[in-house]
């Protein structure tokens, strides 16, 4: 542009130069010719305005050569601070020999060395290069290709450490010259976490493989497997090549697809499930019971489903088989009770009548004896009346017996029983006791009026050994179903777990006789604070 206006200003000058010069010459005598006078006037005009434009030209070339000029300064300067605030080691070296041109402080923090230190001199003269054919083929791979991207590589810094860097370079020219641009991050410790999660995973693998639990991995979507311990093949009766690529539904494990269903809900809500018990089909179609465990984890991006799972059959089996049987002992216990109950009953009625009227009869034989023999010999009259005596005392041990055996207020009803042993615990013992009884009318079969009464006789005994009560109450109450039974005290109480772990036969026997008539029994206690207990049960 400046050329042209330069070469455009010449020929403008020396066209007005000759037009001047031979006006000047030829037409000297007309100079006083107005036209001429115009014509020379119009030619320095243009003379003028061209000289300035192409001043102005001149200056805007100038202008915008300077303003290029600082945008380019002002582009290197933001160059070399993202270069110096760069979190990544870059530095700029010769091409052939590898020698220092700039290095950020990066750099110096990866290598060791400060940049005064690395300026001027060589990474093969430092010893970065741990293995001279790495940076060899790198050189000539950036000289081929231009850039060389991602390329793993070991340097050594200034202290003789090696480190796992990950390097890229850029041929740039500067000043005619070919530079290498070098960008490494430093990958050392990411290298040794990948390794320590390979080794991880390699030991997880083997406790996978030695597991007694039967452990699989399958994918969420499909929950084709991807993996499967022995554990799992002797489980479901696959081998580990069957189980791979297919899933648990296409195998038919889930005998019940509602089952699965709510497993695979809860598992996406919760992303883990323990200890569940779950039915599962073999591969020969026989169903175990299995006690199962999963979670939702991540592997390489993807989530799968972890599941564990028990062979608790047998166990089950086991079980139930001692349920059954502790069932068999509780109805023995009950039929043992209810015979020794009748046993009692019989045994009461028999001393009552049989002993009764013979000690009735024996009395009475006394009493003819003294009226008929008494008069005559005063000492047969005494020992007469001390016979009698006698057989009264007998008597009155043959009712206690008998009451003690089979109370006959309890033929009356539960109530009346209670009453009569509220009574005579009052009287041996002189504790204050109540009875309090729902208004309606309480009609109960034999069996649970027996139960509940021996379980206030046990209690009432418990009291007067132990307990150092002075007030004890008894609430008894119901509704169309089910009644309900409270013996409370006032007494020291006591440690309710410590005397369970006793096992004592006193509380043994009270709870297995609610358990058989499909009752709940609670014992609340603490040391000084009394004893309640509570008894809850079907009227039928």
């Amino acid at each position: 542009m400046i050329i042209f206006t330069i070469a455009t200003l010449t020929v403008l000058l020396g066209i007005g130069y000759a037009e001047i010069a031979g006006l000047l010459q030829n037409r000297l005598s007309e100079f006083t010719d107005v036209r001429h006078l115009v014509g020379v006037c119009l030619v320095l005009v243009v003379i003028a305005i061209t000289a300035r434009v192409i001043a102005e030209s001149l200056f805007m070339s100038l202008r915008q050569a300077q303003e290029k000029s600082a945008a380019l300064e002002e582009s290197q300067r933001r160059l070399a601070r993202m270069i110096d605030a760069s979190p990544e080691s870059i530095t700029i070296t010769t091409l052939d020999d590898g020698v220092f041109i700039e290095a950020n402080p990066a750099c110096e923090q990866l290598y060791g060395y400060k940049r005064e230190e690395l300026v001027g001199r060589s990474a093969v003269e430092l010893g970065f290069w741990t293995d001279p054919e790495d940076r060899r083929r790198f050189v000539a791979d950036l000289r081929r290709h231009g850039v060389v991207e991602a390329r793993e590589v070991r340097l050594r810094r200034r202290n003789g450490e090696l480190r796992e860097v990950l390097a890229s370079g850029a041929l740039i020219e500067f000043e005619g010259r070919q530079l290498m641009l070098f960008q490494a991050v430093d990958v050392t410790e990411r290298r040794r976490t990948e390794h320590l999660l390979e080794e991880s995973e390699a030991r997880l693998a083997k406790m996978i493989e030695a597991s007694p639990e039967a452990i699989t991995i399958g994918s969420l979507e499909e929950g084709k497997f991807i993996e499967a311990n022995p554990a799992c093949e002797q489980l479901t009766g696959y081998t580990r090549e069957e189980l791979i690529g297919r899933s648990p539904v296409e195998l038919g494990f889930w005998p019940d697809p509602e089952e699965r269903g709510r497993f695979i809900s809860d598992l996406r809500r919760d992303q883990v499930v323990h200890g569940r018990e779950l039915r599962l089909r073999r591969k020969g179609g026989e169903l175990r019971t299995i006690l199962a465990s999963a979670a939702i984890i991540d592997l390489k991006g993807r989530r799968f489903i972890l599941f564990q799972a028990v062979d608790i059959t047998e166990r089950k089996n086991a079980e139930k088989a001692l349920s059954e049987h502790e069932v068999m002992l509780r109805e023995l216990s009950a039929h043992h009770d209810s015979v020794r109950e009748g046993e009692r009953a019989h045994i009461a009625r028999e001393i009552h009548d049989e002993l009764g009227q013979a000690l009735t009869a024996l009395r009475m034989d006394l009493s003819v004896l003294g009226m008929k023999f008494g008069e005559a010999d005063p000492r047969i009259r005494e020992q007469v009346q001390e016979l009698k005596g006698r057989v009264d005392a007998i008597v009155q041990v043959v009712r206690d017996v008998a009451t003690a055996l089979r109370p006959a207020a309890l033929d009356l009803g539960i109530v009346p029983g209670l009453e009569w042993l509220v009574e005579e615990f009052q009287k041996r013992n002189g504790i204050h006791c109540t009875v309090s009884v729902a208004e309606s009318d309480i009609a109960l079969g034999e069996d649970r009026s027996i139960v509940l009464f021996r379980i206030v006789q046990e209690s009432l005994t418990n009291v007067s050994r132990h307990a150092g009560a002075r007030n004890v109450e008894i609430l008894l109450d119901h509704d169309t179903e089910r009644i309900r039974l409270d013996v409370e005290d006032d007494g020291v109480g006591f440690d309710v777990e410590a005397a369970r772990s006793k096992k004592t036969f006193g509380l043994l026997g009270i709870q297995e006789r609610v358990i058989m008539l499909r009752g709940e029994l609670s014992i609340a206690s603490a040391p000084g604070r009394g004893t309640r207990v509570s008894v809850s049960m079907p009227i039928a």
